[in-house]
């Protein structure tokens, strides 16, 4: 799937659906903030590895730890 310009895909395999709060495993979480440098408020794609992928925004964004809600 084409990114479309949105942000960054990352990995989250517990996400089930579209309106789930988003809660990024400690790897993805700090490959997008310290890699990445996303920050609150960016745009991000959210995917779980079997056919789900959405927008999202981060709202919360440590090293370890990232939510986002769609």
């Amino acid at each position: 799937m084409h990114n479309r310009g949105v942000g960054p895909r990352v990995y989250a395999p517990s996400v089930t659906q579209v309106d789930a709060r988003v809660v990024l495993p400690a790897d993805e979480a700090g490959h997008l903030v310290r890699v990445l440098r996303a920050r609150v408020g960016d745009a991000v794609r959210v995917f779980n590895g079997r056919g789900l992928e959405f927008e999202a925004r981060v709202e919360q964004a440590a090293h370890e730890h990232v939510e986002g809600l769609t």
